[in-house]
């Protein structure tokens, strides 16, 4: 009995040392990856440091994504109706047509255009929008709410339709009966959280992602940053899906930002990576949403 726990030590000592010589190289490739830049000198920068350190990019993603779960676990981050304890403030918009004119991403543009008509009914406002197929759900949500017409969202189909069209026009028309016609049950959730100021009704949600959306949408619909704060992902959760909560969060926190023209916001946009070409496209959004809310 003695020598099959010896046996177990020496296995579990092995399991250790290899663990806690594979972080180590881990690391020193991060350090390595946190000189590259967004050039294109550095993609050949990636691919020197994987070929130094010998770390397989499959390899790496998984390590990553382990670690991830590991400090979420530790964390014990969640989404639910008791982490916020605040009641959801509604703000004036202050932004204008000729803010979203300065924007020089044409589908971000676009965007703007979409979420300007619903304060301001114009259809010339529509026009301005692109014809890439990028912004064409933008374009059809601008004309059914000029026209007080959600059946033209029905052009539209899948996702593009039901959680985007849809709720957006019920937002610009302050139509919480079109939540009714919805038959996806997350896009309902989400018609319903933003035209009843509801995020228990994004708590519901089946999707994390959708969750995800659906307090971005609330947090731009109100004005209230504070719901932006709300975008986590629970233990377990895919480093893809986490990677996209991230990001989200970002970008809510920037569209609040530019609707409510309050550059401050802005400050609370996450830039701090461990990779460097991570870190300066968070760091040019950020640039971005203070030239924006100006």
């Amino acid at each position: 009995m003695k020598i099959i726990y010896a046996v177990i030590l020496i296995i579990l000592i092995c399991i250790i040392l290899f663990l806690y010589l594979e972080n180590k190289k881990i690391i020193a490739f991060e350090n390595c990856l946190g000189n590259c830049t967004t050039s294109v000198e550095g993609v050949g920068c990636l691919e020197k440091c994987r070929r130094e350190y010998q770390v397989d990019w499959g390899t790496y993603i998984f390590w990553k994504d382990w670690k991830s779960r590991l400090h979420q676990f530790l964390q014990k981050p969640k989404i639910s109706p008791e982490s916020y304890h605040f009641s959801l403030e509604s703000y004036p918009f202050s932004f204008k047509i000729t803010d979203c004119d300065s924007i020089e991403i044409i589908r971000r543009r676009d965007w703007c255009y979409s979420e300007l008509v619903k304060i301001n009914p114009d259809i010339n406002i529509c026009n301005k929008i692109s014809d890439n197929s990028s912004s064409k759900v933008y374009k059809i949500i601008c004309q059914a709410i000029v026209e007080k017409n959600p059946a033209i969202c029905n052009t539209l189909s899948g996702a593009d339709l039901s959680f985007f069209c849809l709720p957006s026009v019920a937002e610009g028309l302050k139509n919480v009966s079109i939540c009714n016609t919805i038959q996806n049950y997350d896009s309902n959730k989400k018609c319903l959280a933003i035209l009843n100021v509801d995020l228990g009704e994004c708590d519901k949600m089946k999707d994390i992602l959708n969750k995800i959306y659906c307090y971005e949408a609330v947090a731009e619909s109100t004005g209230d940053e504070r719901v932006c704060n709300l975008i986590k992902v629970p233990f377990g959760t895919q480093i893809e899906v986490e990677d996209s909560a991230s990001a989200a969060k970002n970008f809510c926190f920037m569209n609040v930002a530019l609707k409510r023209k309050n550059p401050s916001i802005c400050d609370n946009m996450e830039i701090k990576y461990d990779m460097k070409i991570i870190h300066d496209i968070a760091q040019a959004n950020k640039d971005e949403c203070l030239k924006e809310s100006k």
